[in-house]
């Protein structure tokens, strides 16, 4: 154990990553290369500290162990979150096509087929691109869940953003799906109101039919039971509706 609480505070002697958090990601290099050799050390480091601070905390969550520990996790989490940033801010801006590179692919353009056979080269999977390019994407929600989760005394990670990410697009979705059907309902207004009219005239002469009917007795008992009802509701949504508009 004195070997690790040794190493735990190596993060605020290192320079480079603690600038990497307070300016967010901005002094990390422009080769993805290289920004993908920070994002898998960074993330290893955040594991490893995951695994350290869940073994202390079984131990004594109230030592100065396991908050220290915490909180270079939680360092090295958020260096992980915005390398991860920094991959998508570079990707995002490649030309999906580059046949100087790969002049001898038949595959049609427009595809995304070369920028894929490229960063595939560098190590990086087109899950691992797109994903990245996901957390560039958000800047807000990433500094959201940064917060959350170190409010909470969790450990950030990239996956907790991109969960995040894909619940509040999914929320966006459906409100979506409701402003395009309020505003089909809205547009459906105009016939609404004529098919009532034309509903209203229709009863009307039905109405005049039934008053003969009753002028000759013809209704029977279950039918004036029928009726009085229906009139009943009638008058309740007639009553609602002039008091509506």
């Amino acid at each position: 154990m004195k070997t690790d609480l040794m190493n735990i505070e190596e993060f605020t002697g290192n320079q480079f990553f603690t600038e990497l958090i307070e300016t967010k990601g901005d002094n990390l290099p422009a080769k993805i290369e290289d920004v993908l050799s920070i994002f898998e050390f960074s993330d290893f480091r955040a594991k490893a500290f995951k695994i350290m601070t869940d073994k202390i905390k079984k131990l004594d969550d109230e030592s100065e162990a396991y908050h220290t520990a915490l909180r270079s996790g939680q360092n090295w989490g958020i260096a992980t979150i915005y390398a991860k940033k920094r991959i998508g801010d570079i990707t995002k801006n490649m030309p999906h096509n580059n046949k100087h590179n790969h002049p001898s692919s038949k595959t049609p353009e427009g595809l995304g087929v070369y920028k894929m056979i490229e960063l595939k080269e560098k190590g990086l999977s087109q899950a691992a691109y797109l994903e990245a390019e996901q957390l560039s994407k958000n800047p807000k929600i990433i500094e959201r869940v940064i917060e959350n989760i170190k409010e909470r005394g969790g450990i950030p990670t990239p996956s907790a953003v991109q969960n995040t990410i894909k619940v509040e697009n999914s929320k966006k979705k459906d409100q979506a799906r409701v402003i395009k059907k309020n505003d089909r309902v809205i547009k459906e207004i105009p016939k609404a109101v004529k098919d009532y009219f034309n509903a209203m005239s229709e009863y009307k002469d039905s109405l005049k039919v039934a008053l003969e009917v009753a002028k000759r007795d013809l209704f029977s008992p279950e039918s004036i039971n029928i009726i009085s009802k229906k009139h009943e509701e009638l008058r309740s949504m007639m009553d609602n509706l002039e008091d509506m508009i």
